[in-house]
């Protein structure tokens, strides 16, 4: 009876602690899933397609191209009109007129051609409107030869629309280099917690598979029951470690959604595969420290917007001097009146004139020129301080890449020593020199060691994407080419 007893008893225990692992080959939701795997250049390149913020910057992008479009309409061609129709009073002098104009940007150019008649009688402050039985035509052009010649407030306005559109180029090339390194890294994240459920996974099924032989060595009375007890907490100890891998690798699943989306921009879970990996380090010759920041300050967005922030400034000193400067115009044009009527209308008419406008003070425009001289100037300061700090991101970045890469090599040694002196201490406990619980601690030290392995490897990576982002690597990132322009 009482064999019967201990039997049952290890019956019971062994279906306690074979049923985690059968509940986990029902329900592990990536470890076994089945079809393509997600690769991180997959990623990356739906996230330029289909990140809400980069649409969103692209749509910014559009908006500031048709305000480029809205300051050119400046040059559009006008055509105005009058007609005039007296219905009461001692004259009766009726007229129509219509005017085509257009500007264009060079010295402030303005053409014009127009045709005017009238009827009747006018009064003498009014004998411009005056012209012979069929009309009068009019064609001619003007020109600014001092204020308003090199800029006026309509190049200004599309020249500093062309200025803000590409800078908001350069925001979202800035944006999509930040939103790829957390692409990138929230991919290392969700893949090392991946291989960290599998191989605790392994590790549980090893305790679970040792718990049956434990358990018919304590009913046979080989070894004592403590045994038993100590590799069930074995057992639970890593379906601890299993439980908090799967709450990392849903997590960080989730998290990947966000930057992995379906073709109508819902997120997507991704699909692990154990053929998955991180793309080899893309690092070029890191030794002419000089060499990489000239390129780097080529092509770095920020400095980049930086200078077009200066480029405005110069932009609003040279409006503001204009607004300085004597105003003389000069407008050349011809007449001509057609059939009878008043003799003196009769013939051509060339006509040249000067307008001219002088600003007795200038405050305003030397007020807005100063103003921004001293922006330029701070520019210039920050400008400095950008190169400067990311000469020294450079440095702290190869640092850091080097000093993950070590990290990630010596936990490898450790996983591999902890791994041998496991293989070990089971070969000691079959030949009867050791017990089970020193392979049980062994073994914990292997989980330990599979720990520090993924998390060296992830820092690796997190230091990768942060030298990519601040080396401006964009290929590396998924950016196959970038233009601003």
């Amino acid at each position: 009876m009482k064999n019967i007893k201990t039997q049952c008893k290890g019956l019971f225990l062994s279906l306690i602690l074979l049923a985690p692992m059968l509940f986990a080959a029902q329900n592990e939701p990536s470890i076994l899933d089945q079809g393509a795997g997600t690769p991180v250049s997959e990623v990356l390149k739906n996230v330029q397609r289909h990140y809400p913020l980069i649409q969103a910057a692209r749509a910014e992008i559009n908006g500031k191209d048709a305000l480029i479009q809205a300051a050119q309409g400046a040059f559009d061609p006008v055509l105005d009109g009058s007609i005039k129709n007296r219905l009461s009073g001692y004259y009766e002098g009726n007229s129509i007129e219509t005017t085509y104009s257009k500007r264009f940007p060079a010295l402030g150019t303005k053409v014009f051609a127009g045709f005017k008649r009238s009827n009747g009688d006018f009064p003498v402050y009014e004998n411009n409107l005056v012209t012979a039985n069929d009309g009068e035509s009019r064609i001619g052009m003007s020109f600014s030869l001092w204020r308003d010649r090199d800029i006026d407030e309509f190049r200004y306005d599309t020249a500093s629309a062309r200025v803000d559109a590409l800078s908001e180029r350069y925001q979202l090339q800035q944006d999509m280099i930040g939103i790829l390194q957390d692409a990138y890294i929230t991919y290392a994240q969700w893949l090392q917690a991946a291989r960290l459920l599998n191989d605790y996974s392994e590790l549980l099924v090893i305790a679970q598979d040792r718990a049956v032989a434990v358990q018919r060595n304590v009913e046979s009375g080989n070894v004592a029951e403590i045994l038993a007890v100590d590799n069930e907490l074995a057992v639970l100890q890593r379906r601890g470690l299993v439980v908090d891998a799967q709450r990392l690798l849903d997590a960080s699943a989730f998290k990947l959604s966000l930057y992995l989306r379906n073709e109508d921009g819902s997120p997507r879970l991704p699909v692990y595969q154990v053929d998955l990996s991180m793309p080899e380090e893309d690092i070029t010759d890191t030794r002419n420290m000089d060499q990489l920041l000239e390129r780097v300050i080529e092509l770095d967005p920020v400095i980049a917007k930086t200078r077009l922030a200066r480029e405005q400034q110069e932009l609003d000193i040279r409006i503001a001097e204009n607004q300085g400067k004597p105003r003389v115009d000069l407008r050349l044009y011809n007449s001509r009146d057609f059939g009878s009527g008043i003799t003196a209308l009769q013939g051509p008419e060339n006509v040249a004139d000067i307008n001219f406008s002088i600003p007795l003070a200038t405050n305003s425009a030397r007020g807005k020129a100063s103003a921004a001289r001293s922006r330029i100037s701070s520019l210039d300061f920050r400008l400095t301080q950008i190169v400067n700090q990311t000469r020294t991101n450079l440095e702290v970045a190869l640092v850091n890449l080097d000093a993950t890469r070590e990290m990630e090599s010596i936990a490898l040694l450790e996983l591999e020593a902890a791994q041998r002196l496991a293989d070990a201490e089971a070969r000691r406990v079959e030949t009867g020199l050791s017990d089970f619980f020193q392979l049980n601690q062994r073994e914990q030290y292997v989980a330990q060691a599979e720990l520090k392995r993924w998390q060296a490897h992830f820092g690796h990576q997190v230091a990768l994407a942060n030298y990519y982002g601040v080396s401006l690597n964009l290929k590396a990132l998924g950016i196959e080419q970038f233009s601003a322009e």
